[in-house]
């Protein structure tokens, strides 16, 4: 009878390298982009289901936060040094990157 040992090792993705892991993860998005669009947009609509304005408010605020910051900065309440872009633009984006990093 002869003894036998069997070793097992998680599956440790490292190994690969980050690039291949990358490249799965995209495959398989890719493979599943139907599936992935339908949980997104379940998941989308589902948050503004029984709300008054619907989907409109995922425009809604952030064009009132926009539209706010652009009064401000007309009125001379919020004075900037100069910047290379028209206004309304940077406003856009600053709020857009607020958005990401704040909402998580």
């Amino acid at each position: 009878m002869s003894n036998i040992i069997k070793t097992y090792e998680p599956d440790n993705s490292l190994k690969k390298g980050y690039f291949s892991i990358f490249k799965e993860i995209f495959s398989e998005i890719r493979k599943n982009r139907w599936l992935t669009y339908q949980l997104f947009k379940r998941d989308f609509f589902a948050m503004y289901k029984q709300s008054f304005f619907g989907v409109f408010w995922a425009l809604i605020i952030p064009l009132v936060s926009v539209g706010t910051f652009i009064i401000l900065n007309q009125s001379g309440i919020f004075t900037f040094g100069d910047i290379e872009v028209p206004y309304p633009i940077y406003a856009v984006l600053g709020m857009a990157f607020w958005q990401l990093f704040s909402t998580g």
